[in-house]
């Protein structure tokens, strides 16, 4: 089965706050689609090494 970014990015955008998603023999090359189309790069975090992809959402703010 072929992934691409758009499914990385698919199921980052699903992440719930405080969520991590760790895929593992990711494309440098699909990374750096990832990185180029990745909506609120502010809001969610991502970093790849060695075939290691993890995205990373904040946990929701819960100041009134």
């Amino acid at each position: 089965m072929s992934v691409s970014a758009v499914d990385y990015l698919q199921a980052a955008t699903h992440l719930p706050p405080g969520g991590r998603l760790v895929l593992y023999e990711v494309a440098w090359e699909d990374y750096q689609r990832l990185a180029a189309s990745f909506p609120d790069v502010a809001h969610r975090r991502i970093s790849y090494s060695n075939g290691r992809l993890e995205i990373m959402s904040p946990q929701a703010d819960t100041k009134s």
